[in-house]
């Protein structure tokens, strides 16, 4: 299923698409799609691609502009905005361990989702590469399991 087309992303598409802003390309390219303007840092994204380069099937995408990390079936697991929004969908239980680490909670998106900004931990990048790979490890087999 499509990661635009899965229910279980309805509230994150509703807020992504909210954020966003199209732009016409007829001008440049006739008949062309509406493409969007790019609303993750590059830096960011590549965290979160560095981050979740480890997983068995999961992939990375834009959708509206913003970097997103989607498991095989679709759904959303992670996603990346601006220059200092890491964004993870977990547990109840994974939940109150990010907000021990400094995360907090992103109820715009969801009630399982938690927002981190990676630039605030005093860690080398390599460091914060492994962190968040824990962290994009734990969302992708959240939504394996609760979304199959």
């Amino acid at each position: 299923m499509s990661i635009i087309d899965n229910p279980a992303n309805a509230e994150v598409l509703t807020y992504l698409k909210q954020k966003s802003s199209p732009t016409l390309l007829a001008g440049i390219a006739p008949h062309s799609e509406l493409a969007y303007t790019d609303y993750t840092h590059p830096e960011l994204a590549d965290l979160l691609e560095a981050a979740s380069k480890n997983l068995p099937d999961g992939r990375t995408f834009h959708v509206f502009g913003f970097l997103v990390l989607a498991s095989p079936r679709g759904v959303l697991c992670a996603l990346a905005e601006s220059t200092s929004t890491l964004a993870f969908r977990l547990s109840e239980e994974l939940r109150s361990a990010a907000f021990q680490s400094g995360a907090k909670g992103m109820e715009s998106l969801g009630n399982n989702w938690v927002v981190f900004n990676p630039w605030k931990l005093s860690v080398t990048d390599h460091e914060r590469i492994t962190v968040f790979q824990l962290w994009c490890e734990h969302a992708y087999a959240y939504v394996e399991e609760r979304f199959c």
